[in-house]
């Protein structure tokens, strides 16, 4: 039975992600008056106008909905739909340590990885709302809600579904429920795992790469495709059968923010009941190396330009302590802390090649005189400033879990650099 939209469900929708990003929504008082204002626009024959505000995120159009009232609508429709469909969006770490797990296998294997090309831009939101209404699973309400958000989109020429938008989310994974399903059940797949667009198979060596291409573009709908070959979105391996005796060859790519290096030889000592399992290297995905390197430059950059008082020096050692260390965002909404930073995001890795690399970078930046900006930083910062930020540490922030201690404000400002 799905939730009705009344100002106590509505008031449930505001989760600690909101409160971080709005100020306003920390008294309880003010947050039981935007669920009753809620409650009152859910019957406007104008619920939807106005609706959405354009941001980007990593350079992609995407969107955020301007008023309170609306986004929580949004999301307890969101909420009803997986309800009613038993959605349920996978855990980045549970797919990642599934895949790991099958990797480690000393049968021999195929690894399949492809990309959705445009995935949110894409998707048929009138496959969609036809599918719901033929359906007959959710309430008429629900339904009316729905059809008056996508006329808001078509309004606003905003194809396929908004990127940015936790119902986006839920409705794309709706549409792609039944490619799950048959894509799962394939003879020969050993594994299939998908995280909103990026898909991984391991399947038998009777599968090549043509024929699970063939199969994924057979189930998906509408006018989604696979990104073609080349580049990190795809990925082709033929994982042969471990050779203790000669060292083979290896098979690299990277999937959802780790890098995964596949031997021919078994590991020394991992075994399983006794039967030994396959040498797997995993660490930081090199795209993901890059992203770090580029916030510190842009942290630096972020100083240089500034007027350069204790205060703006202050900020940019905080900028330094997020990307090398780890904090907790405190969730004044009773659920457990939410843990995040070098160590959390990437707890699974084996090897230290990535984290050595970004130590490398900051010291290069801070001592060596390599390109135009180290030696800008040089002369803006003087030497026994650069000595302290050198005491950073990427390993020794992931070795040590190093913790450091951010308020809601300083988040906003530390991440005012990166946009």
């Amino acid at each position: 039975m799905e939730r009705s939209y009344v100002a106590r469900n509505l008031r449930k929708c505001i989760s600690y992600g909101d409160i971080l990003k709005n100020t306003s929504l920390h008294s309880e008082l003010k947050r039981q008056e935007y669920a009753n204002a809620a409650a009152l626009l859910v019957d406007d024959t104008r619920t939807f106008e106005d609706l959405l505000r354009v941001i980007f995120i990593k350079s992609k159009t995407a969107y955020t909905v301007k008023k309170i009232e609306n986004a929580l609508i949004l999301k307890l429709l969101s909420n009803n739909i997986k309800k009613n469909y038993g959605i349920s969006i996978r855990n980045r770490e549970y797919i990642v340590r599934n895949l790991i797990s099958f990797l480690r296998e000393s049968s021999p294997y195929h690894i399949h990885r492809y990309d959705i090309e445009s995935f949110y831009e894409s998707v048929d939101r009138g496959l969609i709302l036809k599918k719901i209404k033929s359906d007959g699973v959710l309430s008429r309400k629900s339904i009316s809600l729905l059809d008056a958000f996508f006329k808001e989109l078509e309004e606003k020429s905003i194809p396929g579904l908004p990127r940015g938008l936790g119902i986006s989310s839920t409705l794309s994974e709706l549409a792609l429920q039944n490619m799950d399903y048959h894509l799962r059940n394939t003879e020969g797949v050993f594994l299939y795992e998908r995280f909103v667009d990026d898909i991984i198979l391991i399947t038998d060596t009777d599968i090549p790469a043509k024929t699970s291409r063939q199969k994924i573009e057979e189930f998906l709908p509408g006018a989604l495709k696979i990104h073609k070959a080349g580049g990190e979105k795809t990925f082709f391996g033929n994982v042969s059968k471990p050779n203790d005796k000669k060292m083979g060859k290896t098979n690299t790519f990277s999937y959802l923010g780790y890098s995964y290096t596949i031997s021919e030889k078994n590991h020394s000592s991992d075994n399983f009941l006794k039967v030994r399992r396959r040498d797997v290297k995993i660490d930081i995905a090199p795209s993901k190396t890059m992203k770090i390197k580029k916030r510190i430059i842009q942290s630096f950059s972020s100083y240089i330009i500034s007027k350069k008082t204790h205060k703006e020096y202050d900020l940019l050692i905080k900028r330094l302590k997020f990307l090398s260390g780890n904090y907790r965002l405190h969730n004044i909404s009773n659920i457990n802390d939410v843990k995040s930073g070098i160590y959390y995001n990437y707890r699974i890795i084996n090897q230290q090649t990535q984290l050595n690399e970004l130590d490398r970078f900051l010291k290069s930046l801070l001592f060596f005189k390599g390109s135009n900006l180290s030696r800008r930083i040089q002369s803006e910062i003087p030497i026994n400033k650069r000595r302290e930020i050198s005491h950073f540490s990427f390993k020794k922030g992931h070795e040590k879990k190093r913790f450091h201690n951010f308020t809601y404000k300083n988040l906003l400002r530390i991440k005012r650099a990166w946009r």
